[in-house]
């Protein structure tokens, strides 16, 4: 005589979320357990579809290739236990990074006001914070741009080393806020907010 033993089929779904919510990306998951997955163990998902895993019951992790400009903040898709005829969920949630940067010009009438044909200066440092916390450095480049990238969203203050021969120029002058100054006399802005 011989036995033949049946497990009923289950699903692994996999849910995901996105800071901000709603966003249309579409990311790249794997899944490996001790179970059989049946079809491809990489799938493609998005806040509006789920990754579908047809599985035999076992434990499963399930993990994401990051795509540039986002980063992963939470995941319950590791060890998920799937029992025969069940459909367990898990979710995967990332956030999309933010970028900040700008122009340091030689305000050469001291006006506070960017006006036309104002140079930028190059090699100046600027520090990017949290709090207290230097969170990154960079220079201006040779035009005078700077720029910060990859940043979880959050709140910052950004810190100028004035060059030696100059004075900051006079804040917040003028109607535009892209051609103003920003920083008070030591260097420093106010916090902003990056979402």
């Amino acid at each position: 005589s011989c036995t033949i033993t049946n497990s009923k089929q289950a699903h692994l779904i996999v849910n995901k979320t996105t800071v901000p919510a709603g966003d249309a990306t579409v990311f790249s998951v794997h899944a490996t357990g001790n179970g059989t997955i049946s079809g491809s163990s990489t799938q493609n998902l998005s806040t509006t579809t789920p990754a579908n895993y047809s599985v035999a019951p076992g434990t499963f992790t399930v993990t994401e290739t990051v795509p540039s400009g986002w980063t992963q903040t939470n995941s319950t898709c590791s060890n998920v236990v799937v029992g025969a005829g069940l459909s367990p969920t898990c979710t995967i949630t990332n956030t999309k990074l933010a970028a900040v940067g700008d122009f340091v010009w030689n305000d050469m009438n001291a006006n506070g006001i960017q006006d036309a044909g104002e140079p930028g200066i190059s090699g100046v440092t600027v520090k990017l914070l949290q709090g207290s916390t230097v969170i990154a450095t960079t220079t201006t480049n040779s035009t005078g741009y700077y720029a910060f990238t990859n940043l979880v969203p959050g709140t910052y203050t950004e810190q100028f080393t004035i060059p030696s021969g100059f004075l900051a120029s006079p804040q917040f002058k003028g109607t535009s806020t892209a051609l103003d100054s920003n920083i008070n006399s030591s260097g420093l802005t106010a916090a902003f907010t990056l979402a």
